[in-house]
Parts: C-alpha cells; structure tokens; sequence
C-alpha cells in the first residue's frame, strides 16, 4: 500500500510539473467581434500584462474568419504601446483563406513579428484598425494576439 501511495503521489507531481511547464512562455488575448461587422471607426484594444524583460518573443495575429467572408485580403494597422509609452505601428495585408459557406469558421493564425524583446515590464497595449474601404468588415468573428517566447513549442509556425 506503501509504494502505492508513492506511485500516485509521484504522479501527481509529475502531471503537475509538466501541466506547469507546458504553459510557460506562451499567452494570448481574444477580441470576439460582432456579427454584424467591425467598423473602421472603432479598434479593438487588446492587454498583455508583461514580466519577462529578457526573452525574445514571437508575436502571432490570431483571426477566426466565417465561411462567408467576402474578401481576399485583409488590411489592418496594428498598433503597440509599452508602458512607457513607446509604440510601434505597423500596417499588415493577410491573405484570407477561400470561403467555406454560412456556417463554418477558419482559423488563422500568421506570425507577425520574430525576435521582439518587451523590454519593460508592465502592460502592452494592443490596438487593431481595419483597413478596408467598406463601412463595416464582415466575415470575421474574432480576433487575438498570441506571444510566444521563442523556443517555446507553440511558437514554431508547423
């Protein structure tokens, strides 16, 4: 019964250990857009709260698309404030993938920036404007930001 308990006890552990370490390094931020549309006029603001001053990071742009999204190419401006207040702004092009129909979800997920060290810590703001000529960008239901330590196993791209 002894080396029973051990048994379990030891497992335990372990489970607990690797459950620890396999989130380490890697987080992410979700926005649930709409359905009715995203407007020009209104960002989306996401927060990452940042402790790691040394690693270098791997950013990833997460968007979940419906069936039925219109476009071939998505245009938004991606905007991130330190806590300082240092910011960086960049505007990106994605390739949307071919539309599957009403009632089906792509998800996409694009590398965005390799190698950036969040030099301060505290927290970053995230703000995303799209980009397209219409009024309200359809066909998208949400949308994230992922950061990844490099060498973290999510964050290689296959």
């Amino acid at each position: 019964m002894n080396s029973r308990l051990w048994t379990v006890a030891a497992s335990l552990v372990f489970s607990a250990l690797l459950l620890s370490c396999a989130g380490r390094g890697s987080d992410f931020r979700v926005h649930d857009i709409d359905y009715r549309g995203w407007a020009g006029s209104d960002p989306i603001y996401l927060y990452y709260d940042n402790t790691d001053t040394v690693s270098a990071r791997q950013l990833y742009l997460l968007l979940r698309l419906t069936g039925s999204i219109p476009y071939s190419a998505l245009r938004m401006e991606v905007e991130t404030l330190s806590p300082a207040g240092i910011f960086w702004c960049d505007t990106v092009s994605l390739v949307a993938p071919a539309a599957d129909g009403p009632g089906t979800f792509n998800d996409l997920r694009v590398l965005y920036r390799s190698g950036v060290r969040l030099g301060e810590a505290g927290n970053y703001r995230f703000r995303f404007r799209q980009l397209s000529s219409d009024t309200l960008l359809r066909g998208i239901a949400g949308l994230g930001i992922e950061v990844n330590r490099e060498g973290h196993p999510w964050a290689r791209t296959k």
